[in-house]
């Protein structure tokens, strides 16, 4: 078995060494960082094998039960195949550890790269799919608001975040005097908008006991309609179906002793610009009207972006995102937050009527990337 050290400036180079000597088929066994005094960058050391897979097999004895002279191994047969000694697994999981580490470390700045406080946090805030520039901007900060000492990182980290996000309560969107205010749910399909519609519509009449009334605008989806019927029979609450503009102007004028309005929207709609067009047209024909924007926080990062992007042209007064329960990575929904500098009025997580809405907070949002956090 050949073993050897290689030392050089930084990773790359070290491990382009270990492949030109032992070849690509090396097996790293360990990797340090060596500190140079005279204010010279620190070297890395590199302890690598060449052909350590053939040398393992020349040299282990496979016993059968009941047998203990060694058994010749066959290749191709799954029954002989060697496994590695779980010690030397552990290690080499453990080198492969630390190569992520350096990875991550090599990404900040160089004054920062020995805090391994800083680095952990980094690598935390890159596996819960924060976009890297915007986590590399948090971590800086966080170093130059705690420099070592203080509160820990993570609390500064989440005081900071909390600072970048927004929250609103739509029980104080009204801003007509004497008029019911409209509140629109636009969104993707499957996104959970009639059953969110209906958590908040519980919340308002029950919880806060304003006066509530439904209308759905949704007549393409089959059972739309009779699902948010079926709600307002529930909670004993006005509803009315939409086939048009004007017939919704009708139903919202017929409602005007009510404190709130909650329509539901079409999905589809926002797929289909002609569409998008005439559900503009009645939104911003209707005086008094506001639209939450219903998110999954389960879509890609660059699908939240563009749904974003196509609503510009509604009275967006601020997102709800639905789903939370069923993902464990918030950086998407973070990033976009921020890049739009868009306020958050409730997260969803689950399909209970009305207990699965939680109002938005900056602290609850930011909590969202904290792996100790939970969904409440």
């Amino acid at each position: 078995m050949q073993v050897k050290r290689f030392e050089a400036l930084d990773m790359k180079t070290a491990l382009a060494k270990v492949k030109e000597e032992l070849g690509p088929g090396a097996v790293i066994l360990s990797t340090k960082e060596e500190k140079n005094e005279g204010g010279l960058p620190p070297s890395v050391e590199i302890t690598a094998v060449a052909d350590y897979s053939s040398t393992i097999l020349k040299n282990s004895a496979f016993s059968e039960k009941g047998s203990s002279g060694p058994q010749k191994y066959t290749q191709g047969s799954h029954m002989n195949q060697p496994s590695l000694d779980m010690g030397l697994e552990g290690e080499i999981s453990q080198i492969k550890e630390l190569l992520l580490d350096l990875t991550y470390r090599s990404k900040l700045s160089e004054r920062l790269r020995n805090r391994k406080d800083l680095v952990r946090l980094y690598r935390d805030l890159i596996d819960s799919e924060l976009d890297p520039s915007l986590a590399r901007g948090l971590v800086e900060q966080v170093a130059a608001m705690g420099n070592g000492t203080g509160p820990d990182p993570k609390t500064i980290l989440m005081k900071k975040l909390s600072s970048l996000l927004r929250a609103n309560n739509p029980v104080k969107f009204s801003n007509k005097t004497g008029f019911p205010a409209v509140l629109v749910l636009i969104g993707p399909s499957g996104v959970g908008k009639t059953t969110t519609l209906a958590k908040i519509a519980a919340v308002m009449s029950l919880q806060k006991k304003k006066k509530v009334a439904l209308i759905s605008l949704d007549s393409y989806r089959l059972g739309a309609v009779d699902q948010l019927l079926t709600y307002s029979r529930i909670m004993g609450l006005p509803f009315k179906a939409a086939q048009d503009k004007e017939e919704f102007e009708q139903w919202v004028d017929l409602f005007e002793d009510m404190d709130f309005i909650l329509v539901d929207t079409p999905g589809r709609t926002l797929s289909d610009p002609d569409r998008l067009d005439e559900l503009a047209e009645v939104i911003n024909g209707c005086e008094n009207a506001s639209t939450l924007l219903v998110l999954s926080a389960t879509t890609k990062d660059r699908n939240l972006a563009a749904t974003i992007e196509r609503v510009r042209n509604l009275p967006v007064k601020g997102l709800i995102i639905s789903m939370i329960d069923e993902t464990d990575r918030y950086g998407n929904v973070i990033n976009n937050l921020i890049k739009f500098k868009a306020p958050v009025s409730y997260l969803t997580n689950g399909q209970k009527v009305p207990d699965d809405l939680i109002p938005a907070t900056p602290s609850r949002l930011a909590a969202l990337i904290d792996p100790e956090r939970t969904n409440t």
